[in-house]
């Protein structure tokens, strides 16, 4: 396909019945509802910047996300730029991604564009494995390089006792109490690195996902987790006893598998992200390998050099943040 077939832009008001049926027939992830897909675009730290390619006889044949949010490295608050939902029109994707004018180095180029004239420090990703290798090419461009590591799955198997000492609610909502929780995290953690989990932000993203309390002896919030109930997957978990995970882990299987019996979803398993800091922390939880991986992604967009200061093992993130 020609440069000259298509069009790359920042996404307009009328644009969005194109891009909600890019999304139902060549995402794989289905139709999002409209004010679903509104409310994702305005975040806590901003609006996000939608790209969409536009092709000759206005039909929208592509799209890409940057949400803007906030990192914090090795104690310090930094403004970043995530990329994600990449959807390319079935017809118009290509098979070599070494192809300057295929759509997706196109998109990607854009979004570099755009980002660079905008006041943020960093681009983050979570790609699927096939974008991740355009990262790879950024230096043919003249871009800033990418860092990526790659994550293994794994179903949480758990034992068959229950620890007491901790105990797991079922929120309807997020307790204020999360922000003292995500300050003296930080703090503890303080040479880590972690996309911001402040409450609103947490409010933001997971409003419609499982949401877990967790309580210790004295009654008191030591942290949370979220769940995507119909994958079972944790999209987040922060726990200040680190010595108590194991149990908690164990008792979250245990309050999962009763949450989906009781909704009479088809028994997904709980699963994670498996993290170089996580790992540390789950003990002698049982688990076991599944067939799939997760991609990180990072970018230094003032100066690449920083990048070269930062271990990827030194990341606390998880799946979508």
């Amino acid at each position: 396909m020609s440069l000259k077939e298509f069009t790359i832009r920042e996404y307009k008001d009328s644009d969005l019945q194109g891009v909600l049926s890019l999304w139902e027939h060549h995402s794989g992830w289905g139709r999002p509802e409209t004010k679903e897909y509104e409310k994702w675009m305005q975040t806590p730290y901003g609006d996000c910047v939608v790209l969409v390619a536009e092709h000759q006889k206005e039909q929208i044949i592509g799209q890409l996300i940057l949400t803007p949010t906030e990192l914090v490295i090795y104690g310090k608050n930094q403004r970043a730029l995530k990329m994600s939902a990449p959807i390319i029109h079935g017809d118009f994707r290509a098979t070599n991604v070494m192809n300057l004018e295929s759509l997706m180095i196109q998109i990607y180029l854009k979004a570099y564009q755009i980002v660079q004239k905008k006041e943020y420090d960093w681009f983050y990703s979570f790609p699927a494995v096939g974008w991740s290798k355009i990262m790879g090419l950024t230096h043919h461009f003249g871009l800033s390089p990418w860092k990526t590591n790659f994550f293994d799955c794994y179903e949480i198997i758990g034992s068959k006792s229950i620890n007491t000492e901790y105990k797991l609610q079922i929120l309807n909502s997020l307790p204020i109490e999360i922000e003292s929780i995500w300050n003296k995290f930080k703090e503890i953690y303080k040479n880590k690195a972690f996309v911001t989990r402040d409450l609103k932000w947490l409010n933001y993203k997971w409003a419609d996902d499982l949401k877990i309390g967790i309580y210790n002896s004295a009654g008191k919030l030591d942290g949370y987790a979220i769940i995507k109930q119909n994958s079972g997957l944790v999209l987040d978990f922060i726990m200040l006893s680190s010595a108590g995970i194991p149990d908690v882990i164990n008792n979250l299987k245990h309050l999962f598998d009763n949450q989906i019996k009781t909704a009479g979803i088809s028994n997904p398993a709980l699963k994670f992200m498996k993290t170089s800091i996580l790992e540390k922390w789950l003990g002698d939880v049982i688990i076991r390998p599944i067939d799939f991986q997760f991609v990180f992604g990072l970018s230094a967009l003032k100066n690449s050099d920083l990048l070269d200061n930062i271990k990827l093992n030194d990341w606390y993130v998880f799946p979508n943040d």
